[in-house]
């Protein structure tokens, strides 16, 4: 199973079973910002998910570690930078490492997942009301529901929520959906063969008609488990297919995240491997199928390792992140492609500001980036930053 992020899983297993400053980017450009370095004390340590912007402009996140009792927090920013803990996990009944972003419904209920915690120590989605009561709405036991999700949900509509586990089900990994009472459903459970693919990081996507859409890390490649991973759809009426089977080739293999989607269904995403240097790929897939390589990943000039679904302003120009590569410092860039197809770098990271950017980036009605890095700033604890037009 290859790697999605360094101090993901495998360390904070390991470890659960023994218990603003630089501002230069890479080149001119969109003005780069600091907007929170975290102390990794209790305002939490190692943001991953991406951000979520509300009407007042306050930012909300997790972090994967941190708070009162090392487990992560729920933390909002205000548009005068001051950082507020929502919440602070302890890793009983009310979860742990909160890896994925957050959703917020009509009456302002934030909902994400940890990755631990729970009667079964297999992770949990919550409820976080406005103020500040958190709910359990669903804890998962491994079989047959689901095991240690680590991104962030979608919101359909009606108010049901939508995600991914990695682990767990009858094979490796699950799509679920969960009520707004916390009924849960098992939409689909990965069996690993040519026609499925194996442990779905990534979370899902939802276009208008409720269709989701997905990526698996590996399988897909001849009912082989260590197979490149793949491109799904889950229909609305429920029926399963696969869009696209990765190569690990000139093509990219081994994505970490689900795509994104533009008004016309064209799906949009990054992978961790592949591409003509092997760094990994920005690509496209069109409602008929056709797959394009937008850009191949570089290495040290323009980053490797796609991480994170992109995001599109109204021009059509893409951004996004990688977890590594770029200048001397390798810690990851933020990038454009404009719809011309001119691949820029908007910032390379170099480690006061920032060091291996989240899963993602989160951009505004007026095109400005948002975006968390997992280590790096003052304290070597993980930023938020801000990339303006």
């Amino acid at each position: 199973m290859p790697f999605v992020h360094a101090a993901s899983r495998a360390a904070l297993l390991a470890a659960a079973a023994s218990f603003a400053v630089s501002t230069t980017a890479a080149q001119a450009g969109p003005k780069f910002q600091v907007l929170y370095s975290f102390s990794g004390k209790k305002d939490g340590r190692n943001p991953h998910g991406p951000l979520m912007l509300d009407k007042q402009g306050n930012l909300y996140g997790t972090t994967v570690q941190g708070g009162k009792s090392g487990y992560g927090v729920v933390f909002r920013l205000a548009p005068d930078r001051k950082q507020s803990v929502l919440y602070s996990f302890t890793r009983g009944e009310d979860g742990g490492y909160a890896y994925g972003g957050l959703v917020q419904d009509k009456a302002d209920n934030l909902f994400g997942v940890t990755l631990l915690g729970g009667p079964q120590d297999e992770g949990l989605v919550y409820k976080l009301a406005s103020d500040g009561k958190q709910t359990v709405l669903h804890s998962f036991s491994g079989i047959p529901d689901g095991s240690t999700p680590e991104s962030g949900l979608v919101l359909d509509k009606a108010g049901n929520l939508y995600g991914t586990t990695p682990f767990g089900g009858y094979g490796p990994g699950t799509i679920f959906k969960l009520k707004p009472d916390g009924t849960e459903t098992i939409l689909h459970n990965f069996a690993d063969g040519y026609n499925d693919g194996a442990y779905p990081y990534g979370g899902v996507t939802i276009d208008k008609k409720g269709n989701l859409y997905g990526t698996t890390n590996d399988g897909g490649s001849g009912g082989q488990q260590q197979g490149p991973g793949i491109i799904y759809k889950l229909a609305a009426n429920g029926k399963f297919s696969v869009l696209y089977h990765f190569g690990a080739g000139a093509d990219g293999g081994y994505p970490a995240a689900a795509p994104a989607i533009d008004a016309s269904g064209n799906l949009y995403g990054t992978t961790i491997a592949g591409g003509d240097f092997g760094e990994g790929v920005l690509y496209k897939l069109t409602p008929d199928g056709t797959y394009t390589v937008l850009h191949s990943f570089g290495g040290s000039g323009d980053g490797e390792y796609g991480i994170g679904r992109p995001v599109m302003d109204g021009d059509g120009s893409l951004y996004g992140v990688t977890k590594e590569g770029g200048g001397a410092c390798g810690c990851g860039i933020v990038f454009k492609l404009a719809p011309d197809g001119s691949y820029s770098v908007l910032h390379s990271f170099a480690g006061k500001d920032g060091r291996e950017p989240g899963d993602g980036l989160m951009i505004d009605k007026q095109g400005n980036l948002f975006g968390t890095t997992y280590e790096g700033g003052k304290s070597d604890a993980g930023t938020v930053f801000k990339i303006g037009k």
